[in-house]
C-alpha cells in the first residue's frame, strides 16, 4: 500500500506540477468586489481586501489541477457573509456558494480586508488567521468575482517570467484605467506644459511582492501630439521593501483622441514596465554592481562608461526583459527590436559627438551580451 501511495503521489506531482516557486494560490477580487469590501476598512489603515487563500504558503507544495488554475468566476456565487475586526485587522468570511474548491491551510474561506500597520499596533494579514468562526458579525452578503492565480514572492518571481509578464500586464491595466477615468482626463485639461499632476497609483499588484513598495506617476501633457514614456526602479538597497516604481507620461492633452494612442502607449509601457520589474527582480548584487557603473548623462561622459552601464549585468536584464515585452505587444521579432536598440544607443553617441568608427566595437559588444541573455531565455 505504501508503494502504491508513493506511485500516486509521482503520478499527480508529474500531472499537476510542484509548487516550487510559488508563494500561495488565491481567488484574486476583481476590482469591483476588491472595492466593495474598502467600506469596512477603518480610516486610516492599510486597504487589502485582495484575494481569499486558497492554498496557504505552508502547504504550497503542489499545483492545482488546470480547470482550477482556469477558473474565473463572474456571477458573484461567492459571498462574503459576515465581518470580524480587532485593532489589529478586519476580515470577511466567505461562503463559497457550493463551489467545490479545494482549500488547504486556511481554517475557513476568508478575505483581509484591511490592517492597522500604526507602528504600536503593526497589524499584518495572517492575522486573519487568528479570529474563531464565534467573532464574525453577520452582513449584508457582498458578492465576489475574480479569478484564481498563483502568487509569486519578488525572490521567486525571478525564476518565472511567465509571472513578471503577469505582473506586468495588471500595471499596464491599472495605468489605462487610471488614464481613461473621467477625473483624470479632467484634470489634465487643466495643466500647463510646464505643469505635472503626480500620483501615487492606488493598487494592491504588488501587496504580495517583496521589492516593490509603492507605484508613483506623473503625468504632463503636450499640444503637439507626441509622447514619451519613462520608468525607474528606485532601488533601496538596504531595505528592498522600500523601493518604489517611478513612471513618468509626457503624453498629448487630447490622448483619447488620438487613432492609435492606446496601440503605442501600450507598447512603450509593456517595454518600460518590463524592463524595471526585471530590476526589481534581480539581486541587490547585480543592481550595484561593482559600484561604478554610471548613472544618467555620466553614461554618456566617454565610450567606457557607455559600455560599462549598457553592458552591466543589470541593464542587459533590464533592457532584455523591455524588449521581449514589447515584442508581446507589438508581434515583432525581439531580435529585429534587439537591433533597433543598437541602432538608438549609437544615435545617441553619435548625437553627443562620438566618432561612429568608435562606437561601433562599443556597441558590438553590446549587442553580443544582449543577444547572450535573449538566447538563455528563449532556450530556458
Amino acid at each position: 500500500m505504501k508503494v502504491l501511495r508513493e506511485y500516486i503521489r509521482l503520478l499527480l506531482e508529474l500531472n499537476l506540477g510542484t509548487g516550487s516557486g510559488m508563494e500561495y494560490t488565491a481567488f484574486v477580487l476583481d476590482n469591483s468586489s476588491a472595492e466593495s469590501l474598502h467600506k469596512y476598512a477603518p480610516k486610516g489603515w492599510a486597504i487589502k481586501s485582495h484575494h481569499m487563500t486558497i492554498i496557504s504558503p505552508k502547504n504550497q507544495k503542489q499545483r492545482l489541477p488546470s480547470h482550477w488554475l482556469d477558473f474565473k468566476e463572474d456571477k458573484g456565487i461567492m459571498k462574503v457573509v459576515a465581518i470580524a475586526k480587532n485593532d489589529k485587522v478586519v476580515t470577511g468570511l466567505v461562503d463559497l456558494g457550493g463551489f467545490p474548491i479545494p482549500m488547504k491551510g486556511p481554517s475557513f474561506p476568508h478575505v483581509t480586508i484591511a490592517i492597522n500597520t500604526h507602528p504600536e499596533i503593526n497589524g499584518k494579514a495572517w492575522m486573519s488567521n487568528e479570529f474563531q468562526l464565534s467573532d464574525f458579525e453577520p452582513i449584508d452578503p457582498i458578492p465576489l468575482t475574480g479569478a484564481v492565480e498563483e502568487i509569486f514572492s519578488a525572490g521567486k518571481l525571478k525564476e518565472n517570467k511567465e509571472k513578471t509578464e503577469s505582473y506586468v500586464d495588471k500595471l499596464e491595466n491599472k495605468i489605462f484605467e487610471f488614464l481613461f477615468t473621467k477625473s483624470t482626463y479632467d484634470e489634465l485639461q487643466g495643466l500647463s506644459e510646464e505643469d505635472e499632476a503626480t500620483v501615487v497609483l492606488d493598487t494592491n499588484i504588488f501587496d504580495n511582492f517583496e521589492n516593490i513598495n509603492e507605484v508613483h506617476i506623473g503625468i504632463s501633457v503636450n499640444n503637439n501630439g507626441r509622447g514619451e514614456v519613462s520608468a525607474a526602479y528606485v532601488c533601496a538597497p538596504t531595505n528592498r521593501k522600500q523601493s518604489n516604481l517611478v513612471i513618468s507620461l509626457n503624453i498629448p492633452q487630447n490622448y483619447p483622441k488620438i487613432t492609435g494612442f492606446q496601440d503605442w502607449l501600450s507598447s512603450e509601457l509593456a517595454d518600460s514596465l518590463s524592463h524595471e520589474i526585471q530590476h526589481s527582480c534581480d539581486d541587490t548584487d547585480i543592481l550595484v554592481g561593482d559600484g561604478n557603473i554610471p548613472e544618467g548623462d555620466d553614461k554618456w561622459s566617454d565610450l567606457e562608461s557607455i559600455e560599462k552601464y549598457y553592458a552591466s549585468d543589470a541593464e542587459t536584464r533590464g533592457h532584455v526583459a523591455g524588449i521581449i515585452g514589447r515584442a508581446r505587444r507589438t508581434g515583432e521579432k525581439p531580435e529585429d527590436l534587439l537591433y533597433k536598440d543598437m541602432g538608438t544607443i549609437m544615435d545617441k553617441a553619435i548625437d553627443r559627438g562620438f566618432n561612429e568608427d568608435d562606437i561601433v566595437p562599443i556597441v558590438q559588444h553590446i549587442y553580443n551580451k544582449w543577444l547572450d541573455r535573449l538566447n538563455n531565455i528563449k532556450n530556458s
